[in-house]
């Protein structure tokens, strides 16, 4: 089953039904990762971003590698889009690297602006 049907089983059993748009990430271990860290790595097309400025973008982060848990951040698309140029690309996307330690929870290591999405976490 995929991390993506796995997030959404989860959230239906907790919360319901979700908006979209809906994107998923796993937890990458050092040795999967860019930034040699462990880290989510979602992505998100700048056009669904642009489409979408009053709303928001629904990530789901799995807690730990092969758990059935995750972490639900809500993320307003209009902040997505003020910060467009913080953000590393990727084929249309912004591709984040969002920091799994507990010191750096949720902030963004790759991009230029090091922001920080703790505070969309639901």
């Amino acid at each position: 089953m995929s991390i993506r049907n796995k997030a959404l089983k989860w959230f239906a059993a907790k919360h319901g039904k979700v908006d979209s748009p809906i994107y998923t990430s796993k937890f990458f271990l050092p040795d999967e990762s860019w930034p040699k860290k462990s880290v989510w790595f979602p992505q998100i097309p700048v056009k669904v971003i642009n489409s979408n400025l009053s709303g928001y973008i629904n990530i789901f982060c799995e807690v730990a590698p092969d758990k059935n848990d995750f972490h639900y951040l809500r993320v307003p698309a209009k902040f997505l889009h003020s910060h467009l140029e913080k953000f590393g690309k990727l084929n249309g996307k912004i591709a984040l690297y969002l920091s799994t330690d507990t010191k750096w929870l949720f902030i963004e290591e790759r991009g230029e602006g090091n922001l920080n999405f703790k505070n969309f976490l639901v």
